[in-house]
C-alpha cells in the first residue's frame, strides 16, 4: 500500500477539511492516483463516503479563487433561510415562535454573503431549534429596535418566562465564521 505524500489537513472554519498534496516530491504517486487531474496546483472537492477509487474518479474541480469556491459551495449546499424584509420581519418572528423555534437574525448591508451562516443553516440539528432569517439593508428604525451598532450582525431573539410576548436580544460578539457560529449556537 502506498502512503500519501505530505498532506496538510486544515479545518476550514469547522465545516470542510482540505488536504494539500505535494506532487513535486512524489510525481509517480500523483500521476497514478490523480489520473483525471490535468494540471497542478489545483483545487478539487473529494466527496465523502463510498469507494475511494470511485471518489477519486469523481473529483470536482473548484475555481482557484475564494469567491469562486464560495459560489460552488453555495451551489452544492442548500440553506434553510427565510428572506426577511422591513415589512415581513414581524410575521417571520411570529411564525418562528409558533413553530417553537428560536429566531436567528443575520442582518447585513448590500450583497454581503456569510459562508459560515449559510453552511450552518444547512445542518438539520440547528434547523430543528433555530429559524434562520436574513435581513439586508435595515432601516434606522429596525436597527434601533434590534440594538444594532454595526453590520453585519447575528442576533438571537430568546423568549423569556418573565415576558412571554417579548424577547431578549442576544448579539453574537465575534467573527461570524462557521466554527464561531456553531460554538455560539451550541451554548443556547
Amino acid at each position: 500500500m502506498h502512503t500519501l505524500p505530505s498532506i496538510l489537513k486544515i479545518n476550514f472554519r469547522g465545516f470542510f477539511l482540505f488536504g494539500v498534496i505535494d506532487c513535486q516530491n512524489d510525481t509517480q504517486f500523483c500521476q497514478s492516483t490523480f489520473k483525471n487531474i490535468k494540471k497542478f496546483p489545483t483545487i478539487y472537492q473529494l466527496n465523502k463516503g463510498g469507494d475511494y477509487t470511485k471518489r477519486m474518479r469523481d473529483l470536482i474541480e473548484l475555481p482557484n479563487t475564494l469567491k469562486g469556491i464560495i459560489y460552488e459551495v453555495f451551489n452544492e449546499f442548500q440553506p434553510e433561510m427565510k428572506e426577511g424584509t422591513q415589512s415581513n420581519l414581524n410575521q417571520l418572528l411570529f411564525t418562528a415562535r409558533n413553530n417553537k423555534k428560536i429566531p436567528l437574525l443575520f442582518v447585513y448591508q448590500d450583497d454581503y454573503v456569510n459562508p459560515g451562516l449559510y453552511l450552518i443553516s444547512t445542518e438539520k440539528r440547528f434547523n430543528e431549534v433555530f429559524e434562520f432569517i436574513v435581513l439586508s439593508n435595515p432601516n434606522p428604525e429596525v436597527k434601533k429596535q434590534l440594538s444594532i451598532q454595526k453590520l453585519p450582525a447575528v442576533i438571537l431573539l430568546i423568549q423569556t418566562e418573565q415576558d412571554p410576548e417579548g424577547a431578549q436580544l442576544v448579539h453574537m460578539r465575534y467573527d461570524t465564521t462557521y466554527l464561531n457560529l456553531r460554538n455560539f449556537l451550541d451554548q443556547v
